[in-house]
């Protein structure tokens, strides 16, 4: 799996948000529990290349970044730069 394949979805920007946008992966902030929301005050939370509230946004999120490409395989479900 390609990093570019993958979505990296956490509710801390020191842990997970920023670690994972430094490695490459898309990165999807989760604003929830007392550290999503501590670390949504950040300025840096906005380099998450989303923000959800709870992970039933994130089938959204993720359709919305596939939308208008092809899926080749099962494996490669629209996750290029």
């Amino acid at each position: 799996m390609q990093t570019e394949e993958i979505a990296y979805v956490g509710d801390r920007l020191d842990n997970d948000v920023l670690p994972a946008r430094q490695a490459g992966p898309f990165t999807v902030f989760l604003i929830r529990g007392p550290w999503g929301f501590v670390h949504a005050q950040r300025p840096e939370a906005s380099q998450a290349n989303a923000k959800i509230t709870g992970l039933k946004d994130l089938v959204a999120v993720l359709a919305d970044r596939c939308k208008d490409r092809l899926v080749p395989s099962p494996r490669k479900i629209c996750f290029q730069h």
